[in-house]
């Protein structure tokens, strides 16, 4: 299953692709996170390793593949209930950042026989998250 985000964040790219890459950072846009905590030391960057709870999905464990700074964030995540394959793309535009997110989607066990039935879900929760995206790049935090 095909996931995709697209917004447009009045932030460059090199501050869009900061808060991207800091998964622990998702709590702040994606309201299905319970918790995200990176478990490997050091900055973040290709190899950092992540571990989420998620609502409605449960327990990922994400690694981030390639980190090219400031155009690209590709990641794994594995789980009991879905694996998912994504990456970030950010394009420099007019006034700040042109953010599309593609993900392949594998659900497994009963979420993987419902799937097909989920895909007019995922593409109203993806236009809200990229909604929210922009809202938290664009409002400083408290």
């Amino acid at each position: 299953m095909r996931g995709e985000m697209r917004c447009h964040v009045s932030r460059s790219p090199e501050d869009v692709f900061d808060f991207l890459a800091d998964l622990r950072n998702e709590s702040r846009w994606n309201p299905r996170v319970v918790r995200v905590e990176q478990i490997t030391p050091g900055p973040v960057g290709a190899g950092t390793r992540f571990h989420g709870t998620y609502r409605g999905i449960g327990a990922l464990g994400t690694v981030l593949i390639t980190c090219d700074r400031p155009s690209r964030i590709a990641f794994h995540s594995e789980g009991p209930r879905m694996d998912i394959d994504g990456a970030f793309m950010l394009i420099r535009a007019a006034g700040g950042t042109d953010v599309t997110l593609d993900a392949d989607l594998r659900p497994r066990g009963l979420l993987g026989k419902v799937a097909p039935l989920l895909g007019p879900l995922f593409r109203r929760q993806n236009a809200s998250a990229a909604e929210r995206l922009k809202a938290a790049l664009e409002t400083p935090p408290p």
